[in-house]
């Protein structure tokens, strides 16, 4: 959502105030805070967790291989999006839901992966608990 206000802010007031504010906010947080540029990503839009489809039936030929995957996307792909300025405009995990779809797929996400998150970009800040 932050993602989206902070896009949402420079489509009003334009570039040069947000990264004006933006290297401000970076030193007076010792770089906590990331400066704002042109391809910073807009927020992704919501997972989409498939409903329970039925397993399909079982193919007649020994050497089939069931077409199911388990799809674990990334808390930063959950929470980050295309830029603004990108001709791309579907998030990484709408991207890959299509793709299995026309693989004919069925995919399986795990239960309670919206609040799931591995760290790494706390642990990248410095941020170690």
């Amino acid at each position: 959502r932050f993602l989206n206000l902070v896009s949402g802010i420079h489509g009003v007031v334009g570039a040069a105030p947000l990264e004006w504010s933006s290297r401000l906010l970076n030193r007076l947080t010792s770089n906590f805070v990331p400066v704002w540029n042109p391809y910073m990503p807009t927020g992704a839009t919501p997972l989409k967790v498939p409903e329970s489809t039925p397993a399909p039936a079982a193919s007649t030929t020994p050497a089939a291989i069931p077409r199911k995957v388990v799809y674990m996307p990334a808390c930063v792909t959950r929470m980050m999006g295309p830029s603004a300025s990108d001709s791309e405009t579907e998030a990484v995990h709408e991207k890959l839901m299509s793709l299995f779809g026309k693989a004919g797929y069925e995919v399986i996400i795990p239960k309670g992966v919206g609040s799931m998150c591995c760290g790494m970009m706390f642990n990248s800040r410095g941020f170690k608990d």
